[in-house]
């Protein structure tokens, strides 16, 4: 009963309905020419001095975590990063096409951060592969800076310095386009919904409107 009230006010409103299969058909040729990007992501390992340590890889004391966290809020300028509720996010599943993140590893969940590693994560997005690895070297570089900076301004002398290992050393860069079929198909149930809905409102209101004239 609904479907065939539904279907009349559509063959009544034609014009509307076609203007709106119109839009969704635009829309689904819109998502067909948007290209996917390139991403990639490192980690950055702040290592401890070896003559203090022995083994500057398995030093995850709260000295070196701490120094992470420094270095990542003096890179994003003072600002704490956005974080996302699952860390496994990623900024193009995010809808970010170009840009970069850099953010102190979380090995927590979706519901409570952990931050038990002196680790930087460098997360790069681009059009390119160039670009993105371009942009990575100077994300990498800059993170270096910092903490280099930053035990300069402390005097630390170089026997005693964290330094830095990237993770991958060479990185590997992924194309990702999403699934266009997907997002086709969302687009085409999304238009044919809203399209049929306001259809059918339109042409009650109009409806009602003839009827006082009349």
């Amino acid at each position: 009963m609904i479907i065939n009230r539904l279907f009349r006010s559509w063959v009544r409103r034609w014009y509307l309905a076609a203007g709106f299969a119109i839009l969704t058909l635009g829309a689904v040729v819109l998502s067909l020419q948007i290209d996917g990007v390139y991403s990639t992501r490192v980690n950055v390992v702040f290592l401890a001095p070896t003559a203090l340590t022995g083994n500057s890889l398995s030093d995850t004391s709260d000295s070196l975590i701490n120094f992470a966290a420094v270095v990542e809020r003096e890179y994003n300028g003072n600002v704490y990063p956005a974080r996302f509720s699952n860390p496994a996010a990623t900024l193009y599943g995010a809808g970010v096409r170009d840009g970069h993140a850099v953010t102190l590893l979380d090995s927590g969940g979706q519901w409570k951060d952990s931050f038990t590693n002196p680790v930087l994560t460098a997360e790069v997005v681009g059009a390119s592969e160039s670009d993105v690895r371009a942009e990575l070297q100077r994300v990498v570089d800059g993170i270096n800076a910092v903490a280099s900076a930053q035990q300069d301004r402390a005097l630390v002398g170089a026997a005693d310095r964290i330094t830095t290992l990237t993770s991958p050393q060479v990185a590997v860069v992924a194309y990702a386009d999403g699934s266009r079929t997907r997002a086709v198909g969302a687009i085409v149930l999304l238009g044919l919904g809203i399209g049929g809905v306001a259809t059918a409102f339109f042409d009650r209101v109009l409806t009602r409107a003839d009827s006082r004239r009349g």
